[in-house]
């Protein structure tokens, strides 16, 4: 089967381990010219790059441990010590195929057990058997499998290899593309393998840096983060909920207004705004793992973090004259203090399983809306596919006595409140793309309502029954008798284990006066 009836030619190919480079120096004579290789040996390189000019600057050296799954390949093919890497469908399932070389060897026998167990288990199906040339008359072959599900990435892109870092921040100054480089910044473009670049970009300038990072591929890895979080450029890491933006957005609109030229490659915060969200990112995306010591000695810091973030957060401190202790304490109230504290809501998402973070979402300040009023708020693209219907009856279902509704008008867009609540971006209809102002995720409707049967807490350990009696008694009760279950939220959960939060004023209430 020739490649062309199994990818496009603007596909983005990666071989990893590359041995002789027969293989690639084909699929770019086939009209492949989005080929990578990659090895460890910077002498195979060389020898490659001589044996084969075609694929001079489509070869580079990379001793990443994890490079299987840091790449932006659609099609990734894994020779050499590589191919064992079939096992690990988690690694490669970002690729839409997986492919490798058919040799009498040991390991392509393991990959090929490997690619049919997979296959059974629905992961991969079939792509058929790619013939290329190896040398005047030999003829080699490679096995492709397509990946069913690709992985949805979050704000972690690839910069293309034939752009490097100093040619891809002229691309964003050349678009114009409005963003920020929002650290680690002072040795560009010189930039380890090994460190990502990260932006922040304007919301409507997104699709445009998508297209200079779909241009080739690449193992450099590069986190865009928007001013809203939309879809494919919101802060996620294991643990923690998606589409949360980096930054509120307020904040991060003031980065991108008050950001300077640097070296004339890019922009960058300006050196107060660098501070605050250097430490920002530190106190509460790192947290521990920043290595930045906490005064209550509850969250032992890392030893061996990856930047050393408080002697950088000290040295700008004295730089602006800011007195503040470089611990997460007191980091935290001095961001409290600028206005750079994330929202309650906000902080119960970042860190819902981060001890540190469930302390500082305890201690913070329960206002009297949170407590009882729920604001549910429908899209345009999800009114026209009749989801009022289906809110108004999950709220009756859940015990909510529905206050008001309201249908806005696309005005509204302009007047709502700035930060995490209002700032809501396209939406998760990403069929529809990503870019804000194609309005099919806007704020369409409205609807409040008060909890009717809050539910009660549930009994911590030292006040739960002796042993021998009912430990579930809503099981002992008729089914017709029961209390409808309410859907709580992170804070309700929070009181209901009794971690500290207020209790209820209103519980028990009927109605909202």
């Amino acid at each position: 089967m020739e490649p062309a009836g199994i990818w496009r030619k603007d596909a983005k190919l990666i071989e990893l381990d590359v041995q002789d480079g027969a293989l690639g120096a084909s699929l770019v004579d086939r009209g492949f010219g989005r080929f990578l290789g990659v090895s460890q040996s910077d002498r195979r390189i060389a020898a490659i790059a001589a044996d084969h000019p075609t694929l001079a600057g489509r070869l580079t050296e990379s001793a990443l441990r994890k490079i299987v799954q840091c790449n932006n390949a659609d099609v990734l093919i894994l020779s050499g010590r590589t191919t064992r890497q079939l096992w690990r469908y988690g690694r490669w399932r970002h690729a839409g195929h997986v492919a490798w070389p058919l040799q009498l060897r040991l390991g392509t026998l393991v990959a090929a057990i490997a690619g049919l167990v997979h296959f059974l288990l629905g992961r991969v199906r079939w792509g058929g058997v790619v013939p290329y040339r190896a040398g005047p008359k030999g003829r080699r072959y490679l096995v492709v499998l397509q990946v069913r599900r690709p992985k949805r990435r979050s704000a972690r892109y690839y910069l293309p290899h034939a752009l490097g870092v100093g040619g891809f921040l002229n691309r964003l100054s050349e678009a114009p593309i409005r963003h920020v480089v929002l650290r680690w910044f002072e040795s560009l473009p010189d930039l380890s393998p090994t460190e990502d670049l990260d932006l922040l970009v304007d919301d409507h300038d997104f699709e445009k840096i998508l297209a200079v990072l779909a241009e080739g591929p690449g193992i450099q890895p590069c986190d865009v983060y928007t001013v809203t979080g939309l879809p494919g450029s919101d802060y996620y890491r294991k643990g923690v909920t998606q589409n949360v933006p980096y930054y509120p957005p307020r904040l991060a609109e003031a980065i991108l207004q008050d950001a300077r030229p640097y070296q004339g490659l890019c922009r960058v915060p300006s050196e107060e705004h660098h501070f605050l969200s250097l430490a920002y990112h530190a106190v509460y995306h790192k947290g521990p793992r920043s290595g930045i010591p906490s005064t209550t000695g509850k969250s032992r810091p890392n030893r061996r973090p990856a930047h050393d973030y408080a002697a950088v957060l000290e040295a700008l401190a004295r730089k602006l004259g800011i007195d503040v202790r470089i611990t997460l304490e007191d980091l935290d109230a001095y961001l409290a203090s600028r206005g750079w504290r994330p929202p309650r809501d906000m902080l119960a998402r970042l860190g819902p399983r981060d001890p540190w973070i469930r302390r500082l979402v305890r201690q913070a300040v329960c206002e009297p809306e949170d407590r009882r009023l729920s604001v549910f708020i429908l899209r345009r693209e999800g009114l026209n596919r009749g989801g009022l219907a289906s809110l108004v009856a999950k709220l009756e279902h859940y015990g909510f006595d529905r206050d008001d509704q309201n249908a806005h008008s696309p005005g509204v867009e302009a007047r709502r409140r700035p930060g995490p609540r209002g700032e809501l971006g396209p939406g998760a209809f990403q069929d529809f793309g990503r870019s804000a102002g194609r309005g099919r995720g806007h704020l369409r409707h409205r609807a409040a309502a008060d909890e009717l049967r809050p539910q009660a807490p549930v009994p911590r350990d030292d006040q739960r029954p002796p042993a021998g009696e009912a430990k579930h008694p809503r099981r002992l009760q008729p089914r017709a008798s029961r209390p409808r279950a309410v859907q709580r939220g992170p804070f309700e959960r929070q009181r209901a284990r009794g971690d500290g939060l207020p209790a209820d004023p209103h519980a028990g209430a009927s109605r909202r006066n």
